[in-house]
């Protein structure tokens, strides 16, 4: 009875810690200036997607669509169009945006650091491509639902959905959730019941 209770602790434990999806934080308490990077989830064989917030000092907020390949090759330079077909047949066209990094070709790098032996260490460069998407259009392919995408690599072009699975927006959907819960906490709410 003890080991089954211990095993159901730990996997809602474990569930409780796979609910928050994210691979960085940092918003200042006071004004929510900062960024959150979701991790990315599964898309297709070939594809991993991710949705990503900040906020500057203006208070403008911005939100991203990451998305990172399997093939560590793979690159996308500044411009290249992501397509996203709704489910009622509009298009909302991406572009990826521009970053100075010239050793990751414009591609965005997340260095990963981790601990290990009681000192820290770091691996390889995690690329991704960063498409940024306005609020007005996050909300459509959260409300309609997105069937179909493609993206404009380097060399070729990556294509997923079948014109009726809309996974893209579910995993939008499920970082987007996650991201207003964080940005939405209130410092007082620590206190609330302790």
């Amino acid at each position: 009875m003890k080991k089954f209770l211990f095993v159901f602790f730990f996997s809602v434990f474990a569930f409780t810690l796979k609910a928050w999806n994210f691979e960085y934080v940092k918003l200042s308490e006071d004004d929510g200036i900062g960024i959150i990077i979701s991790e990315t989830s599964e898309l297709s064989d070939e594809i991993y997607v991710g949705l990503d917030y900040e906020k500057d000092s203006t208070g403008i907020v911005n939100y991203y669509i990451r998305i990172k390949f399997k093939e560590d090759k793979v690159m996308v330079s500044p411009g290249r169009k992501l397509l996203i077909k709704l489910k009622d047949g509009s298009i909302i066209t991406l572009s990826s945006t521009k970053f100075e990094d010239k050793t990751t070709h414009g591609m965005y790098a997340f260095r990963w650091v981790g601990w290990k032996d009681n000192y820290v260490t770091t691996t390889l460069l995690d690329l991704s491509v960063i498409y940024p998407i306005s609020k007005s259009d996050l909300d459509k392919i959260l409300s309609i639902g997105a069937v179909k995408a493609r993206i404009d690599t380097d060399v070729m072009f990556f294509s997923w959905g079948n014109g009726k699975d809309d996974r893209f927006s579910w995993l939008l959907n499920k970082e987007f959730d996650a991201i207003q819960k964080v940005i939405n906490r209130k410092p007082e709410d620590l206190y609330n019941g302790f």
